[in-house]
């Protein structure tokens, strides 16, 4: 038995993580005014910022179904027996829908699971999936599911302009109506992303975030991993992960930058935090 993982580029999981772990992706589909691109392998989110940040018309939209099909047939192609293809909250995309669809195309055994979560909430679940190569299938998929609905998801985003545009402003809506220029942090939460709090300035978000992840730390009985994310605020993110450290010496955090799809709509600046319990990097 040959057991291969996929999951979709919103895991924001580095190339060189990808590759250690042999993680196959299908990427994300991102438009700039009438060009297309795969994330992942087409376009940066550093393009993507420019992009924004020049007011050129982005969007985005799940992978297509011969992009599926094509990672799928590769995975076959080097031998597994089976896949398990792990994916973004169904609330906030259609690509576990899309992906179970094709799934239904191959003999090989294809299980696909909802995360319920995005970024590094996923992330971690994935490479939960490539270190469990000794269960069963469905047991695996199990305790990947269970993982990202333990995982704590919060982001920070500098203004919800960009969410509003990518319609993805969805419950964070009821907290700001029309008042687009608050700086508030969002919370994944039964696979949406729902308003948590507002703060004023970014220095009291990065404060706030460190809280958060000790808090919730604390209530884990076998040690946490955490991931930090961010869109092109490197910096910030560096001091996120310093202020983490020096609360929880001693563990692990990963840091990644957020791919060209999120960082489209939560937009260039946006720092997050994810706490996930009873697991290590």
């Amino acid at each position: 038995m040959k057991r291969m993982i996929v999951t979709d580029s919103t895991a924001s999981l580095a190339h060189y993580v990808l590759e250690r772990e042999n993680i196959k992706v299908i990427g994300m589909q991102i438009t700039i005014d009438q060009t297309s691109f795969a994330e992942f392998r087409e376009v940066s989110s550093q393009a993507v910022f420019a992009a924004l940040k020049n007011h050129r018309n982005v969007t985005t939209s799940q992978p297509s179904i011969g992009a599926i099909r094509s990672v799928y047939e590769a995975c076959i192609a080097e031998g597994a027996t089976e896949i398990l293809s792990i994916h973004l909250s169904s609330e906030l995309s259609g690509t576990y829908s899309t992906c179970a669809m094709v799934a239904k195309e191959f003999s090989v055994p294809i299980h696909v699971v909802d995360s319920r979560s995005i970024g590094l909430g996923l992330g971690f679940s994935v490479l939960k999936a490539s270190r469990l190569q000794q269960y069963e299938i469905t047991e695996v998929a199990r305790q990947v599911q269970e993982l990202a609905m333990q995982c704590n998801v919060w982001l920070y985003v500098e203004t919800l302009e960009y969410l509003r545009r990518g319609g993805r402003l969805g419950a964070a809506g009821t907290m700001v109506g029309g008042m687009l220029q608050i700086k508030p942090i969002l919370h994944v939460q039964d696979g949406r992303l729902l308003p948590f709090e507002k703060v004023r300035t970014t220095s009291r978000a990065i404060a706030r975030l460190v809280d958060l992840a000790v808090e919730s730390a604390s209530s884990a009985t076998q040690g946490v991993s955490i991931g930090i994310q961010h869109a092109g605020n490197r910096e910030k993110a560096q001091e996120l992960a310093l202020q983490i450290g020096n609360r929880m010496p001693g563990t692990p955090i990963m840091m990644s930058e957020l791919g060209a799809v999120l960082s489209a709509h939560v937009g260039p600046g946006a720092i997050g935090v994810v706490v996930a319990p009873n697991f290590h990097v």
